[in-house]
Order: structure tokens, then sequence, then C-alpha cells
């Protein structure tokens, strides 16, 4: 049977006709692939880097700006392994955008809350080092070698949750994260809308994966459900023909989805 691919590496989904920044990022993606034989772990920095390779006037700061107006975004005293795991995946999104907007103050913060989280979450504590590797180069304002550091830092996390058999925790890590990677990205566009970088997010059966990855979960819970729903609302709005832009009212509906899913994570108790 094929294994189906659960990612957010929308590049590989997204049409060569977009633009020649993005077919040179699209083949490196696709080497990427073609030497992973499992599920492909998603990765934030991915969508906003391609975004900006298509759109060179997105304001990051202004999405940065958005995202600290939540009231919980530093918070880390979930009670339930899964809604810290939910929350681990919305915070490891906003590190980076803080590496995008270049915002050290606010990328500190995240580090520190990413580590508290992921440490509830059993994550041995050489591992979570690298979160201070993470402040180190914030302060030094090394940004090429912090988006590197920070994919690391979610990858070697994810890697340790598979390795305790917490499997519920790597597929909530990686649907939030997806989930606040649509909600930062239709926020931007919803400020300044872009045809070429709207079809990032075509994904015909990105959304209907999601909703099988959640209905595996051997957690039941009412938010998670209501997680599933909110994606299956989410996948008519990113279905569009192959080189079609996503229309804007259909961005303005997602960032209303993704917007009341997200603060309902950050807001569980």
């Amino acid at each position: 049977m094929r294994k189906t691919h659960f990612f957010l590496k929308l590049l590989v989904l997204a049409p060569l006709v977009l633009a020649a920044p993005l077919a040179h990022a699209q083949m490196k993606l696709d080497e990427s692939l073609a030497k992973t034989a499992s599920v492909v772990v998603p990765k934030p920095s991915e969508l906003f880097s391609a975004m900006t390779q298509l759109d060179s006037t997105v304001d990051w700061n202004k999405v940065m700006a958005f995202v600290n107006t939540g009231k919980d975004k530093g918070r880390f005293d979930y009670v339930s392994a899964e809604y810290r795991a939910l929350n681990l995946g919305v915070r490891l999104a906003n590190g980076a955008v803080a590496v995008q907007s270049r915002d050290k103050k606010t990328l500190t913060e995240i580090s520190r809350t990413v580590k508290s989280l992921a440490d509830s979450l059993g994550i041995r504590a050489e591992l979570l080092a690298q979160a201070d590797v993470v402040e180190q180069l914030a302060r030094a304002e090394k940004w090429p070698e912090l988006l590197s550091q920070l994919d690391k830092l979610q990858e070697d996390i994810l890697t340790a949750l598979k390795e305790r058999k917490e499997t519920d925790s790597v597929t909530l890590v990686r649907v939030a994260g997806w989930l606040q990677g649509l909600h930062l990205v239709t926020y931007g566009l919803k400020e300044n809308y872009h045809e070429k970088s709207s079809g990032l997010l075509r994904q015909p059966q990105l959304a209907e994966d999601i909703a099988k990855e959640l209905s595996k979960l051997k957690a039941k819970d009412p938010l998670i459900d209501e997680i599933k729903a909110k994606v299956l609302e989410i996948k008519p709005l990113i279905d569009v023909a192959k080189g079609a832009p996503v229309p804007k009212e259909s961005i303005d509906k997602l960032f209303t989805i993704s917007d009341e899913t997200v603060s309902k994570i950050e807001k569980a108790k």
C-alpha cells in the first residue's frame, strides 16, 4: 500500500509555473523526499521561506507583531500531554517567524517556552540544551545558523518522542505546526494578497491526510475532535485547480478557521 506523506512541505504540491525561485526550492525538496522512505516531518520554516522567495514584500515584522498579541504565547503549564504537544507545535512555528523577522528578543522567549514544553513531555536534558544554543545564536544575530538550529531542534524533539513511542504527541506537534503555519501565512495574505504565494496553500490531499492521522490517535479529547472538524472545513478551501491561486475570499475564511483553532489550542487548560 502506498505510504501517505503527511507533511507541511507544500512546495511539492505547488505548481512549477509559479516562479523560478519556487521551482528551485521544489527541486531541492524533491531530492530530500527521494531520500526519505517514511513520513516526511513538516517544517513551518520551509513554508515561510518559500513565501519570501515568491514575494519579497512580505512583512514578517508585522506577522511577528500579530503573534505577540497572543496572551497565551508564553504559556507552558498545560495539564495534558496532548495540549503540551499541540502548543509545542505552535511555538516552534512561531520561532520560525521570529527568525524571518530577526526578532531576537521574541525568539529567546519562544526558545524558553519550547524548552519548558518539551521538558514536560519527558525530553531529556542534553537534547534540550539545543534550545540554549538557539538563545546564544539569537543574541549573536546569526540568522542563517538559527534557522538550521531551530529545524534541528524540532527534528530531534520529534525523534525523541518517536523513540519513547509517544506517537500521539508526534502527530499533534505536526498538526499544530501546520495549523499555525497556515494561520500566519493567511494572516500575511489577508493583509497583502499575493496570488503566487497563495498557490503554496494548494493541498488537495493534505487536509484529508491530517484528519486521518487525527482519527488514529489513542487519546480522545473534545479539542482534538474539534481540530479534526476544522481541518475538514479547510480541505475544500485549499482544493483549487493546479496552477490556480487560492482566492482572496478563501484566504479570509482560512484565516478565520485557523485563528479560532490556534486560539483554542493556546487557551486550553
